[in-house]
């Protein structure tokens, strides 16, 4: 989760380069509390390069919400990248030592679901290579779906009932003027 003084540090980047839209200066609290909220699983170092490279983009004319800064966090962009051949061939690679052998390295929670899914170490072990398209299509399909339901979990941090309320009530208290 960003430190509140890494949250500060990017807005003065972003009102340094002239950001359009950016929030008044009455609300730049409230925003600074909406962002450490929904980065929540954002690195500080990841939130300034993040920053940086946003700024270095063409849709840096305006502020950014933090959604949209997102695309720019190193992390993030990463785990956009699809590796699913990548993975089929190490997972491959390592059923041909033997499913218990396989099955003791370190895996991820989605190449373990993948292999679960097209039958368990020892039918990629044991399937003739004249059916590896198959067997491959079947591993991909499957492991990009456990990595989407992963990218879901991560990407959208359960904020408590409260915390939204408690974000609402404040908003609602500054259009008032009570704020």
């Amino acid at each position: 989760m960003p430190t509140p003084d890494t949250i500060r540090e990017c807005f003065r980047l972003l009102i340094a380069a002239g950001c359009r839209n950016r929030p008044s200066d009455d609300m730049l609290a409230l925003t600074a509390e909406v962002w450490a909220a929904t980065l929540g699983d954002v690195s500080d170092a990841d939130l300034r390069t993040g920053t940086i490279a946003y700024l270095r983009s063409p849709e840096s004319t305006w502020w950014p919400a933090p959604g949209a800064l997102l695309a720019h966090v190193p992390g993030q962009a990463l785990a956009a990248i699809d590796d699913a051949d990548e993975v089929w061939g190490r997972v491959r690679e390592a059923s041909g030592r033997g499913a218990e052998a396989a099955a003791s390295l370190p895996w991820s929670p989605a190449t373990l679901a993948a292999v679960r899914a097209v039958g368990g170490w020892d039918r990629i072990g044991y399937t003739p290579y004249d059916q590896h398209v198959a067997l491959r299509a079947a591993f991909r399909n499957a492991y990009r779906s456990a990595r989407g339901r992963e990218r879901l979990e991560q990407e959208h941090p359960q904020l408590t009932d409260s915390e939204a309320r408690g974000f609402f009530t404040r908003l609602e208290a500054h259009r008032k003027g009570e704020a």
